[in-house]
């Protein structure tokens, strides 16, 4: 993401916008603008699938 949309993001948070609508005037993903917001939050791609719950709490 390049700075003028991180500016612009920061701005309109600190206005009291909501992270949808943030999203939607900058044309990017709600993930981008909490990730902006969060820099060390766990990317998705690194979470296990939800099927895996079931078989570590089965002991599969």
């Amino acid at each position: 993401m390049d700075d003028h949309k991180r500016r612009v993001i920061l701005t309109l948070r600190a206005e009291g916008r909501s992270i949808r609508a943030i999203a939607a005037a900058v044309k990017v993903s709600v993930g981008v603008v909490h990730k902006t917001f969060n820099p060390a939050a766990t990317p998705v791609d690194s979470c296990p699938p939800r099927w895996a719950d079931r078989h570590i709490a089965a002991g599969v």
